[in-house]
């Protein structure tokens, strides 16, 4: 858990002090759709990094890896799979490896947190649909004609008195929400007002808005998060209106301008309001719609390549794990603790000389009933603190095999490694080694 919450922490980090490149890139490009798109991709992107680079510690082909320091660390019971970490050539050192597993502590505490968020965005969502009353029959059917036009399904259509702006929402059940007082529009301000929402549903941005919401508390308290937000947000609704406003440009820009007389309502809600950015520069898009010359794909993609390399390697080189043969674990009172040996590790056969006769003599028997058998395993024991094996755990193919060695191994008693201070009274060691028979070698 220690390596990963590390990895976390690496990948959070890069996340970032990335985030500003990725968002300048993203905001280059000019048409308003594209420039809404690679901004999404650029927040989600951003906070994917330590999902990835979460998933260093888990690569197969490697042990399972702790991040450890020489003063304490977690050893999972009982005899489990040893999780060691070598800081002989470390990229961090050791005293940062605690600090970064804080702050992948932190990335998850953020994870946990944008997720409550949302619940409750959801709930109130769910108590003003609650309180809301069917649109009348003719509005409903003209909600399903606007829908039939973009071809896409018809949301259901509501009306509140507690809104000021109308609003879509909803992942598997779309809604729109009109305020009660939207009914005294005239029928074209109210098709235009519909055919904006629908846009957003066809668009998926209620989705999409939780996914934003959710990436914008993972990057918690980011000094450049605010105004990317606010930006995303006008792209969004730029995108909207150039397509909702087809046809009707004077009467779309008069329609907002009559909007901007309202309320700003509290984004409290996990629903895509028709206001929320500035009704100003949008209506200027609307009545100018040259936009600047469209902006490369390769340079956002070669950003979030780039972050994403760096933090899985920044995991990877943290978190190298070491051999299994010769490592010593020792619990004490101060907790778990890695025992560093000078110079190499002696083999199993230096410590207690019974493990290869025990090991050969098992390794026969098993084969009488196997010919062809082969093991190729790691033994996993426990020592008191004088050295004597309390409890093993050698896994094997051959169940003949590893129950012969495991009772065998109750008797061997491994002598402290040259220069390993003596182990307190009543302390626990923990000892990893590979087992190979029959490999042809």
């Amino acid at each position: 858990m220690m390596a990963i919450l590390g990895a976390v922490g690496i990948g959070f980090l890069v996340a970032w002090v990335g985030f500003p490149v990725l968002a300048w890139l993203a905001r280059r490009a000019g048409v308003r759709a594209v420039r809404c798109s690679r901004m999404r991709a650029a927040l989600l992107s951003t906070t994917a990094i330590p999902l990835v680079a979460c998933l260093v510690p888990l690569w197969p082909k490697h042990l399972p890896v702790e991040f450890v320091s020489t003063r304490a660390f977690t050893h999972p019971a009982p005899i489990g799979v040893l999780s060691v970490v070598s800081f002989s050539n470390p990229v961090v050192p050791a005293w940062m490896a605690e600090p970064l597993a804080w702050l992948g502590a932190l990335w998850v505490g953020l994870l946990l947190w944008g997720g409550s968020c949302e619940l409750e965005h959801w709930l109130a969502l769910r108590e003003l649909r609650r309180r809301a009353k069917p649109a009348p029959t003719g509005l409903q059917a003209q909600a399903v004609c606007l829908a039939g036009e973009l071809q896409m399904r018809a949301p259901t259509v509501f009306l509140s008195n507690q809104l000021k702006w109308a609003g879509a929402a909803g992942v598997r059940q779309p809604v729109v929400i009109l305020p009660g007082e939207y009914e005294a529009l005239s029928t074209a301000d109210l098709l235009l007002v519909l055919r904006h929402e629908l846009l957003h549903l066809k668009r998926r941005d209620p989705t999409w808005g939780i996914a934003e919401r959710w990436c914008a508390a993972l990057l918690g308290w980011h000094p450049f998060l605010a105004r990317f937000r606010s930006e995303l947000q006008l792209a969004r609704e730029a995108a909207v209106d150039s397509l909702a406003a087809e046809g009707d440009v004077a009467g779309y820009a008069r329609l907002l301008v009559d909007l901007a007389e309202r309320s700003i309502p509290e984004d409290d809600l996990a629903w895509v309001p028709m206001a929320g950015a500035s009704l100003e520069k949008r209506i200027l898009m609307i009545l100018d719609p040259v936009s600047p010359p469209h902006a490369r794909l390769i340079p956002l993609v070669a950003g979030i390549g780039a972050l994403g390399a760096l933090a899985v390697g920044g995991s990877a080189a943290v978190a190298k794990p070491v051999d299994p043969s010769g490592t010593v674990l020792v619990n004490d009172s101060r907790g778990m603790g890695i025992l560093k040996l000078t110079g190499a590790p002696p083999s199993p056969e230096e410590m207690e000389p019974r493990t290869k006769r025990d090991i050969d003599a098992c390794f026969e028997l098993a084969r009488a009933g196997d010919p062809n058998l082969v093991v190729d395993t790691v033994a996993y024991l426990e020592l008191d603190d004088t050295g004597r094996v309390t409890r093993a755990s050698i896994p094997a193919s051959s169940e003949t095999f590893q129950t012969c060695i495991e009772e065998r191994a109750l008797a061997w008693h491994f002598a402290p490694p040259p220069g390993a201070p003596k182990p307190k009274e009543g302390a626990r060691l923990f000892l990893g080694f590979p087992v190979r028979r029959g490999l042809g070698d």
